[in-house]
């Protein structure tokens, strides 16, 4: 079988599997400090979804939240990983309630960063629907914008100019074909709100403190649905509070890991 997702993989194989699903534009690298943070208490697996990072786009072109979520699953045969703690930022968020939802057995625990349950509003699928013309009319260069300007807080932005600058470079290197793929399998999710009543594993639902794509009160009711969920909100952070600021989260994957014992 041919895998559409790579990995990364590093820490301690006879501990607890964390899988780590990213943001877009990006890709595996925004989770390097949780890898580092954690290689010593976990075994780490951060994947690039299909066409994102080192993934190849496949000839097919499929993209949807159903083929992402299958696409962990046979990536996680394929390193023997039966069941597993599945954290997800934006975009790796809605594909952790998909596999979720279709393979609930294999999940043991949940990180739920930057992200939402519902599906996209009317006015968020007209906005993806102006992203894909852009993008294949003009290119992705106007990504690194969209990404230092909403993705990001101000505090970031002032203070961290290095990962600015990266994360430029990241968005630049993601594939056209890919970015417009995600995008449609963002607009056409389907809506897990329903769903969170029903989880059952440990459950942490992070939010950035200025985070302006999914605000704080949003990422609160969210935890509000999911029983026992505890709720962590990041200080100067926004979107991409795991790697704005890593160390509040790592100390909440650490604890979550060691309820799991």
């Amino acid at each position: 079988m041919e895998l559409h997702a790579q990995v990364s993989r590093c820490g301690r194989r006879d501990a607890r599997t964390v899988v780590f699903l990213h943001a877009f534009p990006l890709d595996s690298r925004m989770w390097r400090h949780q890898i580092s943070g954690l290689a010593a208490a976990a075994d780490c697996l951060a994947l690039d979804t299909r066409g994102f990072g080192r993934s190849r786009v496949p000839a097919d072109a499929d993209f949807s939240m159903t083929v992402f979520a299958t696409d962990v699953r046979h990536t996680l045969d394929a390193h023997g990983v039966r069941r597993a703690v599945f954290v997800g930022c934006s975009m790796g968020g809605y594909i952790v309630l998909e596999f979720l939802r279709r393979f609930p057995e294999r999940v043991l625990g949940l990180a739920l960063c930057n992200t939402r349950a519902e599906a996209d509003s009317p006015e968020a699928r007209t906005r993806r629907d102006a992203m894909i013309h852009q993008v294949r009319h003009q290119g992705t260069d106007f990504l690194c914008e969209f990404v230092a300007d909403n993705l990001i807080s101000e505090a970031t932005r002032a203070a961290n100019r290095e990962l600015v600058t990266e994360l430029r470079q990241w968005t630049l290197e993601a594939k056209p074909a890919a970015i417009i793929g995600a995008l449609q399998a963002m607009r056409n999710r389907p809506d897990s709100t329903p769903d969170l009543a029903a989880i059952k594993v440990p459950t942490l639902v992070v939010s950035g403190e200025q985070d302006r794509v999914t605000p704080p009160s949003l990422m609160e009711e969210m935890a509000r649905l999911i029983r026992g969920s505890r709720f962590l909100t990041i200080p100067e952070a926004g979107h991409l509070a795991p790697l704005e600021n890593p160390n509040p989260l790592n100390d909440a994957l650490r604890s979550l890991l060691l309820e799991l014992r």
